[in-house]
């Protein structure tokens, strides 16, 4: 496996018209480091972007805007055509750190079971950054919440338990739909981005995950939700206060998810969508 650059994650999605994916990765802000990698950069079409739309008005000059990125990699990908409107090493392998909660969120709500109740094992009550206890019960729509507002990671592995199957645990199950939806150089390793140094993806993959997810009603309602109030099932009264990690959600209209995450291995991370005139 190529080195992985271990360094901060933006993952923003941007659109006019559309919508759209905007991912950096190795913000300043974040690292310490002021030396970053020579930049890969690249428009398509000098002229249009890739809905087809003329942006000569709007058009920044690619090498400016690449050297203004205080990031390692980044994408603007347009969600509706699957095309890239700019890209800075996009396909540079990162640590991905909680923007794998992207894929762990959408597989529980693709299984169908958001109404079932779960109870927290040890593992999952052990993790860091949780207030879930041994023996707790809650909903999976509740682990949701938790999950992609308060980035809880003890959710995470509460939900990768209870959706692993004898045949098949999570993380092939994450694999699984990582090469259906056409990312192909991304591997998961844990369910809530924890580092690993075998667990790692890059800009563009992830872009497609965030297209996939925000396709998704469901995903979409979790995502834009600003704060919610978790209950617990057991014990009766239990309850908790999420607040959305991605605080875009309340400075820009047309902001309606999705990820935050850090590591100290990936450092910051952040995926947005952008959806404007959609």
């Amino acid at each position: 496996m190529k080195k992985i650059n271990r360094k901060f994650i933006i993952y923003s999605l941007i659109v006019v018209g559309i919508i759209c994916i905007i991912i950096v990765i190795g913000n300043s802000h974040c690292s310490s480091k002021s030396s970053k990698p020579k930049a890969e950069y690249v428009r398509t079409d000098p002229n249009k972007s890739a809905s087809g739309i003329d942006t000569r008005t709007e058009r920044t000059n690619q090498k400016e805007l690449s050297d203004g990125i205080t990031a390692d990699a980044a994408i603007v990908y347009n969600a509706s055509t699957g095309n890239a409107i700019f890209e800075k090493n996009a396909d540079r392998r990162e640590y991905p750190a909680s923007m794998t909660k992207m894929m762990t969120g959408i597989l529980a709500i693709e299984s169908g079971k958001i109404n079932d109740e779960i109870t927290i094992s040890k593992a999952a009550s052990d993790a860091s950054y949780t207030f879930l206890k041994t023996g707790d019960k809650l909903t999976m729509s509740e682990l949701l919440y938790m999950l992609m507002l308060s980035s809880n990671n003890g959710a995470a592995v509460a939900l990768a338990e209870y959706l692993s199957t004898p045949g098949e645990n999570f993380a092939a199950k994450m694999n699984k739909k990582a090469r259906a939806i056409g990312m192909m150089d991304t591997h998961f390793i844990t369910p809530n981005g924890m580092h690993h140094n075998d667990h790692y993806s890059t800009a563009r993959d992830m872009a497609k995950l965030g297209a996939y997810c925000m396709r998704n009603p469901q995903f979409k309602v979790y995502v834009d939700t600003e704060q919610h109030r978790a209950r617990w099932k057991v014990p009766a009264g239990k309850h908790y206060a999420c607040y959305n990690e991605n605080k875009l959600l309340s400075l820009y209209d047309g902001v309606n998810g999705i990820k935050t995450g850090y590591t100290e291995p990936a450092q910051c991370c952040l995926a947005t969508s952008y959806e404007k005139n959609g």
